[in-house]
């Protein structure tokens, strides 16, 4: 069956993590914002067999148990059939019980023809940095980060998230997580993609030039050359373990050493709550 790892849910919980650094000086802030990007997703032409069950608070909520969300997402719906919307808003229900915010994430959801191949798009509209209680300064924040940390709407009532989804694809648009062979899960596909409107994206890139210089790799943001967005923050902060007993610190960007770590099959991404996981794709 066609689905997706859902990997966003290893660190779904950003929204809510403590600060440990040193608030900016209010009187040092400047807001800037820019328009961002969205993350597009191709399809996949093969049956991936896995199953990633939904969250305790989802299923507390939806078997009627007390439990109330410290998030609420407002989607507004264009061109979606009922069983499309549905499964949308399935996927925007799981998010919901798990992130936590006191302001509104406002998503633009668009349900239309999208080139060959492509399941959908989305992404945050616009990225902030140097907003109040921004825990370091001169990084960029997804608007719905942003507006977490600040406590307050940062774009009016604009959307946060801009999403697309094909209505091209022969999708499987169930709510129970079990597509037939050939279908591909709208909710699992959703739940992906809304995760990069979160901010969650991309944050490497590989280049091989010529070997007078040798391969590269940098730290940046999928559609963010040069920007040292929340994520990538993230990673450099964390350092990744390179063998057992040593740490490889963070890195200046781009650099060759880089390059190893993105090409190599042994090194791992330790995460506090849930294992280790890979940290690049072998070549």
């Amino acid at each position: 069956m066609k689905k997706l790892l859902l990997l966003s849910f290893l660190a779904c919980g950003t929204l809510g993590t403590a600060r440990a650094q040193q608030l900016v000086s209010q009187a040092e802030l400047v807001l800037e914002s820019r328009p961002a990007k969205p993350v597009i997703c191709y399809a996949r032409n093969e049956d991936m067999h896995t199953y990633v069950a939904p969250p305790a608070q989802f299923l507390n909520r939806t078997a009627g148990r007390p439990t109330a969300d410290r998030a609420r997402i407002e989607v507004t719906y264009i061109g979606f059939p009922a069983d499309a919307r549905a499964a949308f808003q399935k996927a925007v229900d799981i998010w919901q019980s798990l992130l936590f915010s006191p302001v509104v994430i406002r998503v633009e959801a668009r349900w239309e023809a999208l080139d060959e191949g492509v399941l959908g798009a989305a992404g945050a509209t616009q990225i902030y940095r140097n907003l109040p209680g921004a825990p370091k300064s001169n990084i960029w924040y997804p608007v719905a980060l942003a507006e977490k940390i600040a406590g307050q709407e940062l774009n009016g009532t604009n959307a946060d998230i801009s999403a697309e989804f094909s209505s091209n694809f022969d999708w499987y648009l169930g709510l129970d997580g079990l597509p037939p062979a050939g279908k591909y899960d709208l909710v699992s596909v959703v739940l992906h993609e809304l995760g990069h409107g979160l901010g969650f994206v991309a944050a490497s890139s590989y280049t091989d030039p010529p070997p007078v210089t040798g391969p590269i790799a940098s730290l940046n943001s999928s559609g963010f050359p040069g920007f040292s967005l929340h994520t990538s923050r993230m990673v450099r902060e964390t350092g990744w373990p390179a063998t057992a007993g040593s740490l490889v610190l963070p890195w200046p960007s781009p650099i060759s050493s880089l390059a190893m770590i993105c090409t190599s099959a042994a090194h791992w991404l330790t995460l506090s709550r849930t294992g280790s996981a890979p940290v690049c794709t072998p070549r």
